[in-house]
């Protein structure tokens, strides 16, 4: 009796001062736009907040090793293979390579053809440079000196390159690479020193073998194969890391790989955060972009700031697909009590209008939910982002078939208002509550 007792003297109240009623809703939503514009919410798009909980094991071990060894490094990796069948990825087929070249063999990975483009693509990678500008892109709250461009020498100002942003365990020593190129120190001239791989006079099929027999000296050999170690002065000690899970297990050697991992670690401190971004930026361009791959490589390849990006482009993206569902919605009720409107008290007219004013409503309900959260600065995960606006179009779109089939069984005009809410009050406080 409580229950139906306030919801009928609520429906008396508002239909007694629907001028009152309509111009404080009205007013809330024109504050909530005015906080979307000054105070949007914030997207979280780190996948470390999305997929770990603050009090998860998982997130006190990484809070318990960035407080005693600083920040986990950001990895960056490249996957590439001889390009021999039609089953690789969005980016795998670089230009130069046509459709009949997919079912050539692939085999080993470790041939002159592949080290020698891999080669290429990796040192234009570490000569890309990230200026102040680029890093103020990801972080505003550097500030470049008008004064002093970004060609000018200096740490704060930039330019920088990978050698400024990498892991060095032995600072000035350079950067630590896991790559099977390392075995030559990146350096072309010990790669094509190799016997049998002179371009004039060398045999293929020769050097090729001679270059898998090195490999698997290095891998097998380890720390005791000085000649194999990286130009940082550092032993590759694990295979797998450089050619796959299946390098030296089960027999399988080295050379034997179809694939040749390449892997760059750079730092994430507060510092190396906006302008390792910017890198990685500019990485992915690089690796996107088909005139930016050597032909005749298949390449996969991840960065740190990829899935971010990612799933920031998809928050964006869904707008056309939420407000083409509303759309959709809206048209659908209109039709439906368009259709069921029949007599004097029930014209079609009002039927559509109630249908464009309840899709309105929660429209709005959306534009102030979002308002407040911009205001508290709470964070916006995509999950929120995406299933929210349909969870309110759902219950709102309900609510108002339960409005119109109550106001349709109401006897007279006047106890309308009043009698309505007391009967279906319950089902549209139900739907509320659970959304």
């Amino acid at each position: 009796w409580g229950c139906g007792f306030w919801l009928q003297w609520f429906g008396e109240e508002v239909a007694a001062h629907p001028g009152v009623v309509a111009g404080v809703w009205s007013g809330v939503v024109v504050f909530s736009l005015m906080a979307l514009l000054f105070t949007p919410p914030r997207l979280i798009t780190d996948p470390v907040q999305l997929w770990s909980q603050p009090g998860s094991k998982a997130s006190e071990n990484r809070a318990f090793f960035n407080t005693h060894f600083g920040p986990f490094w950001r990895s960056e990796m490249i996957i590439a293979r001889p390009f021999k069948d039609a089953t690789l990825g969005l980016h795998d087929k670089p230009s130069g390579v046509t459709d009949e070249m997919k079912d050539a063999p692939g085999g080993s990975a470790v041939t002159h053809n592949l080290l020698s483009q891999l080669l290429d693509l990796q040192l234009s990678l570490e000569a890309i440079s990230v200026s102040c500008q680029d890093a103020k892109f990801e972080d505003r709250s550097i500030v470049c000196d008008a004064a002093d461009t970004d060609e000018a020498p200096g740490d704060d100002q930039g330019p920088w390159t990978l050698n400024a942003l990498c892991f060095q365990p032995t600072p000035g020593a350079g950067c630590i690479v896991e790559s099977a190129l390392e075995f030559w120190q990146m350096d072309r001239a010990r790669l094509d020193a190799t016997p049998a791989c002179d371009e004039v006079k060398g045999n293929a099929t020769e050097c090729d073998a001679n270059l898998r027999a090195w490999v698997d000296k290095c891998a097998e050999g380890g720390p005791s194969v000085r000649a194999c170690w990286t130009r940082s002065g550092m032993p590759l000690v694990q295979p797998k890391i450089l050619f796959g899970a299946r390098a030296g297990a089960d027999g399988q050697k080295a050379s034997e790989a179809e694939a040749v991992v390449v892997t760059y670690l750079l730092n994430n401190d507060p510092w190396t955060q906006p302008r390792a971004a910017a890198w990685e930026r500019k990485a992915l361009a690089k690796l996107k972009d088909s005139s930016g791959v050597p032909g005749g490589l298949a390449l996969s390849f991840s960065v740190e700031m990829a899935l971010e990006e990612e799933l920031a482009r998809e928050s964006y993206t869904d707008v056309n697909t939420v407000l083409g569902s509303y759309v959709v919605m809206l048209l659908y009720v209109a039709s439906s009590l368009g259709r069921r409107g029949s007599g004097p008290q029930r014209p079609t007219i009002a039927r559509i209008a109630l249908a464009f004013c309840g899709v309105g409503i929660v429209v709005c309900s959306l534009l102030i939910a979002a308002g407040i959260c911009g205001i508290g600065q709470v964070g916006a995960t995509l999950i929120i982002s995406e299933v929210i606006p349909f969870l309110v179009l759902a219950i709102g779109v309900d609510n108002i078939f339960i409005l119109t089939f109550a106001f349709d069984l109401a006897p007279t005009v006047d106890p309308r208002a009043t009698r309505d809410p007391n009967r279906s009050g319950l089902s549209l406080g139900s739907g509320g509550t659970g959304e």
